[in-house]
């Protein structure tokens, strides 16, 4: 499906599913902005790949409002607009009801449900400021003043910077469809839930303005922090699970993304799309 001409912002694109996200979108023709956390090295090497004329690397905490702010006014800087909007970003305390802290619970529903939802409120026009712009390594590297105001409007049904027939995918996880989840989840399934939600509110929302809302829900997938969590014996347990007895590839899941941003699926909104290869039906 060719994005050519068309301006993709992934949220936590330095690495994994958001990686190849970007990597998709890239290979797809489109001009991508790299959100980041931390792990410069990793997004400027992505930037690199795809071509520092179709691609920046934009360091942002997606929990902090203002950051999440200072990363719509980068994109819009750069490229003048964005078509598709995928808030990828996640943080999984693996922790149960017994040790699970207060700090715990707020980080993670900044993160996954916050960070998300004020993607989807960017601040009015007249907060517009430019972030700072440094070069690294010969990419083009923006960072975005952690202290800049942020005036958000009270109530807007609409992306700023988004046209009719932009479109934002949300990534959640199969886990909430799941009859039995392990207790140490309980953050991360909530708040993916509470995601999936805002999802359909989003997309009878946003509909005035021909955008559509729409997520993906990915089962086990091969990744470096999967890995970092996972051993090989709870692997093959996990992929015991699935009819085709492995786990995903995050290739797999950015294939089942860019179904969903492509003209063919103009007709959808408001779904949680599965791509678990049949784990859970």
């Amino acid at each position: 499906m060719s994005l050519s001409g068309l301006v993709v912002v992934v949220v936590g694109a330095s690495k994994g599913i958001g990686k190849e996200i970007a990597l998709r979108a890239g290979a797809d023709g489109a001009k991508v902005v790299i959100n980041y956390m931390s792990d410069t090295k990793a997004a400027t090497a992505i930037v690199a790949q795809l071509g520092h004329e179709r691609a920046i690397a934009v360091q942002a905490d997606v929990s902090n409002s203002t950051e999440v702010d200072g990363l719509i006014q980068v994109t819009v800087a750069k490229f003048g607009r964005i078509d598709i909007l995928i808030p990828n970003a996640a943080y999984v305390p693996e922790k149960d009801l017994r040790n699970v802290t207060e700090e715990d619970f707020d980080r993670a529903f900044a993160v996954n449900v916050k960070g998300p939802c004020f993607l989807a409120k960017v601040g009015s026009p007249k907060s517009f400021r430019f972030a700072s712009r440094n070069t690294f390594s010969g990419s083009v590297l923006w960072q975005l003043p952690f202290e800049s105001e942020i005036m958000l409007t009270t109530f807007q049904k609409a992306l700023p910077h988004m046209t009719p027939g932009s479109k934002i995918i949300f990534i959640s996880t199969d886990m909430t469809d799941a009859s039995v989840i392990q207790p140490q989840f309980l953050l991360y399934v909530s708040t993916k839930g509470a995601m999936n939600q805002m999802v359909k509110v989003l997309a009878r929302d946003l509909a005035s303005s021909g955008i559509r809302v729409n997520a993906i829900s990915p089962g086990a997938t091969s990744t470096d922090s999967f890995h970092r969590v996972v051993d090989e014996s709870k692997e093959r347990i996990l992929a015991s699970h699935n009819p085709f007895n492995r786990i995903a590839h995050a290739e797999e899941i950015a294939a089942g993304v860019s179904l969903l941003w492509g003209k063919d699926s103009d007709w959808i909104s408001g779904q949680v799309l599965k791509v678990n290869g049949g784990s859970i039906v």
